[in-house]
């Protein structure tokens, strides 16, 4: 390798390595941003936390296929504050910011628009997790649940492939709701998926037509990742992966459309 040769690699490296630290410092900007929001993280962890204690830890009685109830709502809310911690950061992120001119901002920059993209997917990422291990860690302080590592690995991957799923639903909605209404109708998204996917009370308690309508919706087979985690055996995983990565490309796809489509409008 000649010396031109090698100044060239330098500089890719350098270039690289330039690169992924304007990733990690916005995905680190993303992330004191959310958690300097209180309303976000009290109503994205704490939603979780106290339907957990209301009604799972407060029922160790209740069994559901074998196992505490504490433990398949382990499972389920897990999934339940995943999902609320990629479309709310998301979506009403993604929202705010298009109103405000700061979207048009990072367009302008030289930045990737894949960093400001990558630093929102990662930040929900981090909230989704988190809340997985608090309520790992309240399931096994306060109702005696025995969760091992692998089981816990198991639910954090689940909850990595989720976050892609709901982050990409996130964009779509960023993108085309407005600022006054974004909120509410990610709201009217979010809560009935949790119903109607079993993420709130196992499936086989709600009405039959909407145990019917549960496979098709991605809460339901976000669900079905978390509770395979942790040693259920009701649903197909590779099915279930399956549509969530189905879910979350198409979502994708969409979303790109939206943003290429904005940016020729303007």
């Amino acid at each position: 390798m000649n010396r031109i040769d090698v100044e060239n690699t330098a500089v890719g490296f350098g270039a690289r390595g330039r690169m992924a630290r304007v990733f990690v410092k916005e995905a680190q900007y993303e992330i004191v941003k959310l958690v300097r929001e209180r309303a976000y993280v009290l109503s994205v962890i704490g939603l979780p936390i106290v339907f957990f204690l209301v009604f799972g830890v407060a029922h160790p009685n209740q069994v559901v296929q074998g196992h505490p109830v504490a433990h398949y709502l382990l499972a389920s809310y897990s999934a339940f504050g995943a999902m609320g911690a990629a479309m709310f950061a998301i979506g009403v992120g993604l929202v705010t910011e298009r109103s405000h001119g700061w979207l048009e901002l990072k367009r302008a920059s030289p930045m990737p628009t894949y960093a400001y993209l990558f630093a929102k997917v990662l930040a929900a990422l981090a909230f989704g997790e988190l809340i997985a291990l608090a309520l790992i860690a309240l399931g096994v302080l306060t109702a005696g649940l025995t969760i091992s590592i692998a089981e816990m690995f198991r639910l954090m991957a689940a909850i990595a492939g989720g976050v892609f799923t709901f982050s990409a639903i996130g964009v779509f909605l960023g993108l085309i709701l407005a600022p006054g209404s974004a909120v509410g109708i990610i709201n009217l998204v979010y809560l009935p998926l949790s119903l109607c996917g079993g993420l709130w009370v196992p499936l086989d308690m709600l009405p039959k037509w909407l145990q019917t309508l549960a496979p098709i919706l991605p809460s339901y087979q976000f669900s079905v990742v978390t509770l395979r985690a942790l040693g259920y055996t009701g649903g197909a995983t590779d099915a279930a992966w399956g549509l969530l990565f189905a879910y979350g490309a198409a979502f994708t796809l969409a979303s790109l459309w939206l943003f290429r489509r904005q940016e020729l409008s303007r």
